[in-house]
Protein backbone atom coordinates (compact mmCIF):
# COMPACT_ATOMS: atom_id res chain seq x y z
CA UNK A 1 0.00 0.00 0.00
CA UNK A 2 2.61 2.77 1.29
CA UNK A 3 4.11 1.74 -2.51
CA UNK A 4 1.47 2.47 -4.46
CA UNK A 5 0.83 5.94 -2.66
CA UNK A 6 4.35 6.54 -3.18
CA UNK A 7 4.21 5.84 -6.94
CA UNK A 8 1.16 8.03 -7.31
CA UNK A 9 2.94 10.96 -5.54
CA UNK A 10 5.61 10.66 -7.68
CA UNK A 11 3.91 11.74 -10.59
CA UNK A 12 2.32 14.74 -9.77
CA UNK A 13 3.72 18.01 -11.09
CA UNK A 14 6.07 19.98 -9.79
CA UNK A 15 2.78 22.47 -9.97
CA UNK A 16 0.69 20.77 -7.71
CA UNK A 17 3.36 19.59 -5.04
CA UNK A 18 3.79 23.53 -4.91
CA UNK A 19 -0.13 24.19 -4.19
CA UNK A 20 0.10 21.18 -1.83
CA UNK A 21 2.87 22.67 0.19
CA UNK A 22 0.90 26.48 -0.54
CA UNK A 23 -2.07 24.79 1.07
CA UNK A 24 -0.18 23.72 4.43
CA UNK A 25 1.92 26.35 4.78
CA UNK A 26 -1.33 28.75 4.49
CA UNK A 27 -3.20 26.54 7.00
CA UNK A 28 -0.33 26.99 9.46
CA UNK A 29 0.19 30.34 9.40
CA UNK A 30 -3.77 31.40 9.45
CA UNK A 31 -3.87 28.47 12.48
CA UNK A 32 -1.06 31.12 14.52
CA UNK A 33 -4.44 33.14 14.84
CA UNK A 34 -7.97 31.31 13.96
CA UNK A 35 -9.05 28.05 14.72
CA UNK A 36 -8.93 25.29 12.60
CA UNK A 37 -11.66 25.82 10.65
CA UNK A 38 -11.49 29.10 9.85
CA UNK A 39 -8.03 28.14 8.69
CA UNK A 40 -9.13 25.99 6.16
CA UNK A 41 -11.76 28.28 4.86
CA UNK A 42 -8.70 30.64 4.18
CA UNK A 43 -6.86 28.17 2.54
CA UNK A 44 -9.58 27.59 0.09
CA UNK A 45 -10.66 31.46 -0.63
CA UNK A 46 -6.99 32.42 -0.99
CA UNK A 47 -6.99 28.97 -3.82
CA UNK A 48 -9.90 30.33 -5.29
CA UNK A 49 -8.92 33.71 -5.29
CA UNK A 50 -5.59 32.72 -6.93
CA UNK A 51 -7.41 30.86 -9.58
CA UNK A 52 -9.23 34.11 -10.06
CA UNK A 53 -5.92 35.86 -10.96
CA UNK A 54 -4.66 33.57 -13.12
CA UNK A 55 -8.02 33.70 -15.13
CA UNK A 56 -7.32 37.43 -15.53
CA UNK A 57 -3.59 37.08 -16.68
CA UNK A 58 -1.56 36.21 -20.01
CA UNK A 59 0.48 33.39 -19.82
CA UNK A 60 -1.42 31.98 -16.44
CA UNK A 61 -4.86 29.41 -16.94
CA UNK A 62 -7.15 28.22 -14.04
CA UNK A 63 -6.71 24.57 -13.20
CA UNK A 64 -9.32 23.16 -11.03
CA UNK A 65 -6.69 20.89 -9.93
CA UNK A 66 -4.47 23.34 -8.93
CA UNK A 67 -7.06 24.40 -6.32
CA UNK A 68 -7.64 21.09 -5.04
CA UNK A 69 -4.14 20.62 -4.83
CA UNK A 70 -3.88 23.93 -2.60
CA UNK A 71 -7.47 22.62 -0.26
CA UNK A 72 -6.24 19.31 0.02
CA UNK A 73 -2.55 20.58 1.56
CA UNK A 74 -4.89 22.73 4.19
CA UNK A 75 -7.00 19.54 4.64
CA UNK A 76 -4.14 17.13 5.72
CA UNK A 77 -3.00 19.47 8.39
CA UNK A 78 -6.30 20.07 9.32
CA UNK A 79 -7.01 16.84 9.49
CA UNK A 80 -3.31 15.54 11.34
CA UNK A 81 -4.83 18.12 13.72
CA UNK A 82 -7.78 17.42 14.83
CA UNK A 83 -7.24 13.70 14.91
CA UNK A 84 -3.78 13.92 16.77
Amino acid sequence: MVERILKKISSFSKDKIMHFTAGMLLFLGFYLFFDAGYSLIAVALIGALKEVYDKFHKGHCVEVKDFLATILGGLVVYLFLILK
